[in-house]
């Protein structure tokens, strides 16, 4: 719907130390997810092994081989209550998602 309301409800900022951003979003239906973007190898670290492609690394190897920059990218759905979200650290709310 045109006046439908993507709410952030919480965001990782990408650092040195945590090369990535994240960010909570309720969709309109009331459901939670979690997205992040950032540095390849930091967003595979934390997605599912069964979700990173077989050949991740020989692919992003061709990818930045000609100095493009490379982005990660992964999803989430949380079975949680908007309310629950600040009692998980940010790796708990990561671990698992979907590259």
């Amino acid at each position: 719907p045109e006046n439908a309301r993507f709410l952030v409800l919480r965001r990782f900022p990408f650092t040195s130390d945590e090369p990535r951003s994240t960010a909570v979003v309720q969709h309109p239906d009331g459901g939670l997810m979690l997205y992040i973007k950032g540095a390849p190898e930091a967003v595979a670290a934390l997605c599912s092994r069964a979700s990173v492609p077989d050949a991740f690394d020989t692919h992003l190897q061709a990818a930045s081989a000609p100095g493009y920059i490379v982005l990660g990218a992964a999803c989430k759905t949380l079975d949680l209550l908007p309310s629950q979200l600040m009692w998980f650290s940010r790796e708990a709310l990561e671990g698992g998602a979907d590259f």
